[in-house]
Formats: C-alpha cells, sequence, structure tokens
C-alpha cells in the first residue's frame, strides 16, 4: 500500500509539473459540479498534425478511464468538450500526448495536461455540443439536471465575419428560455442570405455559463460558378544565413477565388527538409477573402548552396509553389534582422490603404499582408521600357530598310536593259 501511495503521489506530481511547463494556452475550469459538461480551449502553434481524438486521454487519479469528448478546430484555436455525466466525485485529468508544439522559441513534444476536481453538486443543466461547425440549421440540447424548471438566458454574438445571419435572434441581445427537468432542444435557423461568420452562443443559467463556439461557413456562389484560386506570399524565399544559425520566415496562403479551399497541404523537396520545417502542414479550410499561414523555421548547417520548392495543394485539385533558394556562408553578418511586416491580417488590402498590383505591375512601397491579398501600401506602377530598348529597336528597324534597299538597288543596277528592236532594224547599235 506504501509503495502504491507513493506511485500516485510521484504521478500526481509529475501531471502538475508538466501542466505548470506547458506553453501551449489551455484553458479550462479547475472544478466541475456532476453532470456538467467539460469545455476546454486550447491556442498555440501546434506542428506535424494537427490535434485529434487520438492525442487525447483521460485519468481519474493514475487510472485511465473512459470519456465521451470530441475536439476541433474553429478559427485558430481547438476546442474540446466531453461529458461528465456519470463521473463520481474525485480527481481527474486530462492529457494530450503525441503533439508537437512551440514553447518559450522551441519546439517540444512534453504532454499538455490539466488537472480537475468534480464535486459532489449537482449542475443546473448540461448541453450536448461544445461546438458547432455548419453551413446549414443547427440546434443546440440543453438538459436540465434538477427537479424544477430553471429560466436561461441565451446570446449571440459575432466574433468574426458578418453579424446576424441566425433567424429570431439578433445579435447581443438576451433571449430568456425557460426549460422544464429533462431535455428541451433550441433550433437555430440561418436567415436567407446569411454570411460565413464565427460566433459564440452563451447559455446561462443563475450558477451555470457555457460558451458554445459556432462555425458558420455559407458557399455564396453556385457550384459550377466557383472559382478556385489561391496566391502563395511571398512567392519566392531567396535566403543568405550565416553557419549554425536558424532564421523564422511567415507564409501566407491567399484565397483569391469564389471557393472555399479545403484539406490544404504544404510540403516540402526533399533537398529542403533538413534545413526547413513548417509549422503546420494541413489547414482544413480557408474561406473567400481569407488567409491561413504557417512559418518555415530554417536551420543552416555547413557552408553551401541549394534550392528546392515549398508546394501547397487543396482538395480541389488547385496548387502552387513558392521558390526558396537558401545560401549558407561562414561569417556571413547580416545587416540587420529582416522581420516580416504584418500590419494586419484581419482587414482588406482596401481597408488599410493599400493596392492589389496585377500581372507585372511593381510597388512602389512596402509589401505588407492584408487578409486577402498580398498588398502594396504605395503605388502599383507598370514597369517603364528603358531608353537603351527604345534605341536598340529602333537600330533593328533600320537595319531591316537598310537591307532591303540594299539587295533591291543591287538586284536592278546588274540587270541588262532591254534590246530597241527598232533601232537594230534601222542598223543602229
Amino acid at each position: 500500500m506504501k509503495k502504491v501511495a507513493i506511485l500516485t503521489g510521484f504521478a500526481a506530481t509529475f501531471l502538475l509539473m508538466v501542466s505548470l511547463v506547458s506553453a501551449v494556452e489551455f484553458d479550462m475550469k479547475p472544478e466541475f459540479r456532476k453532470g456538467e459538461t467539460l469545455m476546454a480551449k486550447l491556442s498555440g502553434q501546434f506542428t506535424k498534425t494537427p490535434v485529434s481524438e487520438k492525442n487525447i486521454e483521460f485519468f481519474r487519479g493514475h487510472v485511465r478511464i473512459g470519456m465521451e469528448f470530441e475536439i476541433a478546430k474553429i478559427g485558430e484555436s481547438f476546442y474540446l468538450f466531453a461529458s461528465l455525466t456519470g463521473k463520481d466525485p474525485g480527481n481527474y485529468s486530462v492529457v494530450i500526448d503525441d503533439v508537437e508544439y512551440k514553447h518559450e522559441g522551441e519546439f517540444t513534444d512534453e504532454p499538455l495536461v490539466r488537472n480537475f476536481t468534480i464535486i459532489d453538486e449537482v449542475a443546473d443543466f448540461s448541453v450536448n455540443k461544445g461546438f458547432i461547425s455548419t453551413n446549414d440549421d443547427f440546434s443546440i440540447t440543453v438538459d436540465n439536471l434538477g427537479d424544477t424548471s430553471i429560466d436561461i438566458e441565451l446570446e449571440i454574438t459575432t466574433v468574426s465575419g458578418e453579424e446576424g445571419g441566425i433567424s429570431e435572434y439578433e445579435d447581443d441581445d438576451s433571449y430568456e428560455i425557460s426549460v422544464s427537468p429533462g431535455e428541451k432542444t433550441i433550433e437555430f435557423t440561418l436567415a436567407s442570405g446569411a454570411k460565413s461568420s464565427i460566433k459564440e452562443i452563451s447559455l446561462k443559467s443563475e450558477n451555470m455559463n457555457y460558451t458554445v463556439p459556432v462555425s458558420i461557413f455559407i458557399d455564396e456562389v453556385a457550384a459550377e460558378d466557383k472559382i478556385y484560386a489561391f496566391d502563395i506570399a511571398p512567392p519566392e524565399l531567396e535566403i543568405t544565413m550565416p553557419t549554425n544559425s536558424n532564421l523564422t520566415k511567415l507564409i501566407y496562403i491567399y484565397n483569391t477565388g469564389t471557393g472555399r479551399l479545403s484539406d490544404i497541404e504544404v510540403d516540402l523537396d526533399e533537398s529542403l527538409k533538413p534545413y526547413l520545417r513548417i509549422t503546420e502542414d494541413t489547414f482544413g479550410q480557408v474561406l473567400p477573402e481569407n488567409n491561413a499561414n504557417f512559418e518555415v523555421i530554417i536551420v543552416s548547417g555547413a557552408e553551401q548552396s541549394l534550392g528546392g520548392d515549398i508546394r501547397v495543394s487543396t482538395a480541389e485539385g488547385v496548387s502552387d509553389s513558392i521558390r526558396v533558394s537558401l545560401n549558407i556562408v561562414a561569417g556571413y553578418e547580416p545587416a540587420e534582422e529582416e522581420q516580416q511586416q504584418d500590419i494586419s491580417t484581419t482587414q482588406t488590402c482596401e481597408e488599410i490603404g493599400g493596392d492589389v498590383c496585377i500581372d507585372d505591375e511593381e510597388c512602389e512601397g512596402d509589401y505588407v499582408f492584408a487578409k486577402n491579398q498580398f498588398c502594396c501600401i504605395g503605388k502599383c506602377t507598370a514597369p517603364v521600357s528603358s531608353s537603351w530598348g527604345k534605341i536598340i529597336g529602333w537600330i533593328i528597324v533600320i537595319a531591316v530598310i537598310a537591307i532591303g534597299a540594299w539587295f533591291f538597288l543591287t538586284k536592278y543596277k546588274k540587270s541588262p536593259k532591254p534590246v530597241n528592236l527598232l533601232k537594230v532594224a534601222q542598223g543602229k547599235k
């Protein structure tokens, strides 16, 4: 028994230590009531693969237990929810393992752990969903766990995208819903002309408060009329760096079409893999006039020059790549560290007062990253032909004319004159 107690104490201490060193924001309440719905939010830079259900385990003390739960990415964060129905009071923990994330500028695969307690007090109500991602009508079922009716206050807030879009419920207004003991389903109907957005639905009683994130994605163009296209910025990377150093670059994927891009994958040429690492190699979706981004971490070795491509492809069959040229020079000292110009990725190019240069136009100013495009803060101008180009063009034209004239004069100067038969008959030469 003493040995078991020591091991149990060690396990608890280990879980506590891991939870303290985690750099990823792992927001979750430390205490829940019986029957309550567990909700948590993870924000941070994960590499390799996104966090999924296979990475998550629940423990009571140091014993692994079964738990009904789901996890999904909405916006830039992961949301986890689990049903605590039937779980006895006690000390629990959730462990996220076999993931890699950024911590203090370095990448680590230490487990992410949060401890929580279920207390011996019944929750007012539970909900059947901790997040929603939809392009259609949806619902949330509320379960009143008590023996008397309760009033639940409902409020909807738009986090990004256009406000409104849900029939019968206006943004930032409060609605009171009476729930008898047992379950009640609240229906949400998308209004005609609803736009894509991310919202939060707050459900609050006297003692409980749930916030359910909702991602609404609307395909506003008929399938046969959709255009699937994207740009990558910057369009190429030309990097010179010293040996045995590292550098980070930010890459943006801009959806420039009218259709939603899905299942986006990022890959590197084999020649680049020993030196480059990308922080996120898959993206669920990028809506039109929006962007996704990832970091490229370059770690140099011995002095050499190499090149390769970073490729981006989508489930819709569109792909593009950017060329990477890497020069590793011993003793190289850059004049100043290059910084990414990241004025705004939540505003469009027009909103920040910029222009999108087209075709072969050049930007007389600075390029920045905007929400919908790689944006020129300045003036887009067409390249001006140099005076030498015009001179060479005229020389070619004059040469062609001169050769033609020489050929014509030479041909007709050497041709014999025609014989005058009348003069021959008169005995004249």
